[in-house]
């Protein structure tokens, strides 16, 4: 992709929060929260003073092959055509519009309103992926053959340690630093660590989406999608929209400089490279076009930061209502002024 594509170093939307729901929504409409409409991953409505989770569906969505909590989702929030909303009505619903990630907004999002499918992983003890009735009623046969090989449970039977040797990675700081949070349930934020133990003392699959296998899992529903549905095997245009989740849900617990950080996108690299070699088998190596982009970065850890001096730290967002309502109260008069999720 860097040598034979086009590799633009600064292209990106002007607006915040960056966050998942807005990054997905931004990067398939081509425009920016304030024409799209999601505008955070929870996003305060200031009519009713409640806050509205970017992807929730309305009372009538029901969950699909997932339970409850994580299947009644929707894209009925999004105000703007996505790219396969675009295709959708270019081919007369002809096109097929997919959209796969573990994060629920981000399966949803970039296939629009009129997509035909977003899948997202549930977790809990059989890791299955799922959806809503605003896509159909029942999932197809190859996702119920996918689900059934429980490949989650299959991933964590094992012990994460470093792809590579130690010397070769770049990371700044040691392994054992006080500015990561260990994976859930173990004691260090260090590597080896025992997938299967943690796993087993859980009993949720959702520990997966933490681990480097959480992308190699994306990958796996990828390309039984391709196969699946057939997608690339004919003159009309089709849209699989994959969103690799787990790098940003890792990077929340650890933040950017950690060692597992940077061995996860080693691997990721990897299973980048088993989805370009099997659409270069399937669909043909010039038959296809394939972008690669961020939903958002991240920043340092702050605490990280204010550790080398830097103008860091974490604001008081208590402190900071009060001085605002303090302030708007001497201009306006007595009240309570300032509205928060």
């Amino acid at each position: 992709m860097a040598t034979g594509g086009a590799f633009l170093r600064d292209a990106h939307f002007d607006y915040t929060p960056t966050e998942t729901g807005p990054g997905h929504t931004s990067v398939y409409t081509g425009t920016t929260p304030a024409r799209h409409g999601i505008v955070a991953n929870d996003m305060f409505v200031r009519a009713t003073g409640t806050t509205l989770y970017c992807a929730a569906g309305d009372a009538g969505t029901r969950e699909v092959g997932i339970d409850l909590i994580a299947g009644r989702k929707s894209p009925r929030n999004l105000l703007a055509t996505t790219i396969a909303d675009e295709l959708e009505l270019r081919f007369d619903g002809q096109a097929k519009t997919i959209g796969i990630a573990l994060k629920d907004r981000g399966a949803i999002l970039p296939i629009g309103r009129t997509g035909d499918a977003a899948y997202w992983f549930a977790g809990g003890s059989d890791g299955a992926f799922g959806t809503s009735t605003w896509y159909m009623n029942e999932l197809p046969d190859w996702l119920q053959r996918f689900n059934g090989e429980r490949l989650a449970n299959s991933y964590l039977g094992r012990t994460w340690d470093l792809l590579l040797p130690r010397e070769r990675y770049h990371t700044a700081l040691p392994d054992d630093n006080p500015f990561e949070h260990p994976l859930s349930g173990a004691s260090s934020a260090t590597l080896p660590v025992d997938l299967n133990a943690l796993f087993k003392a859980s009993g949720s699959t959702a520990l997966i989406t933490q681990t480097p296998w959480g992308n190699t899992l994306t990958t796996d529903l990828a390309l039984a999608a391709i196969e699946g549905e057939q997608l690339g095997a004919d003159a009309i245009t089709d849209l699989l929209a994959i969103s690799y989740s787990s790098p940003d849900i890792l990077g929340h617990r650890m933040g950017p400089r950690a060692i597992e950080v940077e061995d996860m996108y080693l691997r990721l690299d990897q299973e980048l490279a088993r989805l370009l070699d099997e659409l270069d088998r399937r669909v043909g190596p010039n038959s296809y076009t394939l972008f690669l982009t961020a939903d958002h970065a991240a920043l340092d850890v702050p605490a990280y930061l204010a550790s080398l001096k830097g103008s860091a730290g974490y604001p008081d967002v208590k402190a900071m209502e009060s001085r605002l309502n303090a302030a708007l109260a001497k201009r306006f008069g007595p009240g309570k002024w300032v509205r928060r999720r």
